[in-house]
């Protein structure tokens, strides 16, 4: 679970039982070296990562990391969109690539395809080119088939 805006202990990453125990991970800041602001969180469907997108002072930020115990570790800064936009939603496609919702569709933001051997960030949705919904692309997910769920923020809602 992610927890910004909230008092230390409980701000960034917890760990959250069946029994609603929460528990702080620790080390978070200091991996990251900016403040756990997470907005978005994804277990991987290949292995043991947990992927984690950013708001606020890490906005555009992905980065990838394991917990053992309650501690991070195999910290990864994977990269950055670019558009300054909250990383909203995380999902994985069919190939088990990460895949972001970021920002505005019309302008720098949309979904992002994070490739999990390169960590190269690409923009496949979004920009001039778009042509449905105007607004803030703001979440995403994915079913067993690895096709691609994603919704746009705006009026008509």
């Amino acid at each position: 679970m992610s927890n910004f805006t909230n008092a230390a202990p409980m701000e960034g990453l917890l760990l959250c039982n069946r029994n609603g125990t929460l528990t702080p991970v620790t080390g978070l800041l200091a991996a990251r070296g900016v403040a756990p602001d997470l907005n978005s969180i994804q277990l991987d469907p290949v292995d043991d990562r947990v992927w984690i997108g950013g708001i606020t002072a890490s906005a555009g930020r992905v980065d990838t990391l394991r917990i053992i115990g309650s501690a991070v570790a195999n910290f990864t800064v994977v990269g950055n969109t670019g558009n300054g936009g909250s990383i909203s939603g995380i999902a994985h496609d069919a190939n088990g690539n990460a895949v972001a919702s970021s920002g505005s569709i019309t302008g720098t933001g949309g979904l992002f395809r994070i490739d999990r051997k390169t960590n190269l960030i690409t923009r496949f949705v979004g920009g001039g080119s778009w042509t449905g919904q105007v607004g803030t692309c703001n979440c995403v997910c994915s079913d067993d088939f690895g096709n691609l769920y994603f919704g746009v923020t705006g009026a008509p809602a």
